[in-house]
Parts: C-alpha cells; sequence; structure tokens
C-alpha cells in the first residue's frame, strides 16, 4: 500500500503544488488594493484637509478650519507667507500639501508640505494605519528631524463646512 504524505511528488506535481501554495498565499496574505488616502481628514481636531489625486501625485488642500476668521470677522490670510504677495490669500482652500508618491500599498513620500503656520515649507511623507488613520511626518533634510501628525478620515465636506469653509468662501488654486 502506499503512502500519499511521504512518497516524493513528480515535476508535474510539484509545480501544481507549488502553484496553489503561491495562490493560496496571496490570497490569505495579500491584500485586494492599496490603501485609498483620498478624501477629508482632520489634523489635530483644528484643520480639516482633502487629499485628492493630481498631476503631481497626492496634493492637499485645506477646507476646513475651527477658526477661519480672525478677531475682526476677517477670514484669516496666508499671513506668514515668505512672499509678501501671497499673503492676502484665504487659509480656506489653500494647497498646503503636493508630490506625494506612492512607494507602498500604505505609504506615500517625496512630497511638499507648506505651512501657514510659519510659512515655511517641508518634505513630506504619509502612512496609512492598520486602524484607518494617517500619520503624516513633515521634516526639513532628515524624517528624524521632523514631526508626526496624525490624521482622522473625517467624512464628506458636509463636516468640514461644520468646522468653518465654505465653497464660496475657499481659493479656486491648488499650488502652495
Amino acid at each position: 500500500m502506499r503512502r500519499w504524505c511521504c512518497e516524493p511528488l513528480g515535476t508535474g506535481a510539484r509545480l501544481i503544488a507549488l502553484a496553489a501554495f503561491l495562490i493560496a498565499l496571496a490570497g490569505v496574505g495579500g491584500r485586494a488594493a492599496a490603501a485609498d488616502p483620498r478624501g477629508i481628514w482632520l489634523v489635530d481636531g483644528q484643520v480639516a484637509v482633502e487629499l485628492f489625486a493630481c498631476d503631481d501625485g497626492l496634493c492637499g488642500r485645506i477646507v476646513g478650519l475651527t477658526e477661519p476668521r480672525d478677531d475682526s470677522g476677517q477670514l484669516k490670510h496666508d499671513a506668514r507667507n515668505p512672499d509678501p504677495a501671497l499673503r492676502q490669500r484665504p487659509l480656506c482652500g489653500l494647497g498646503i500639501l503636493s508630490g506625494l508618491k506612492p512607494v507602498g500599498p500604505d505609504s506615500w513620500e517625496g512630497g511638499r508640505f507648506y505651512n501657514p503656520q510659519d510659512g515655511h515649507r517641508y518634505s513630506a511623507s504619509v502612512h496609512m494605519q492598520p486602524d484607518g488613520r494617517l500619520t503624516a511626518r513633515f521634516y526639513l533634510g532628515l524624517p528624524v528631524l521632523g514631526q508626526s501628525r496624525t490624521l482622522v478620515r473625517i467624512g464628506d465636506s458636509d463636516e468640514s463646512r461644520a468646522l468653518g469653509c465654505v465653497p464660496g468662501e475657499m481659493t479656486a488654486a491648488a499650488g502652495q
């Protein structure tokens, strides 16, 4: 009587077994699709940022602020921009992130972040966490010298409008 468990497999049977193993491995361990960071994200409970596909890769713009107006009731502007000609741009709708390229199913790197709080530009990378949050890293030079922020998906534009920006108050420009 032949014992099926211990007999050596022929070449054809080995190939079939290998193919079946690889298919099973891909089905169990593989992901059906890469994470999709497009959408509206809340940063530090104060700023809603829309991430969207653009010619440059993945880009982002401000679509909501907890305090979109200054003490005089005027929309806040890009007051700390190093270019005086750009200091009158409203923060609502301002492009702040550009050029992120996918480097894996859950990671994007090579981007640029404009911080309107200090008027500086930083290198940027983004990683999707298993819980669905994004971790964004902003830095000068080496990533270890930067800061990380956690972004929480908040959904559609109705939620971001509750933060103070409405389409009529946002700039159409996606550039920084």
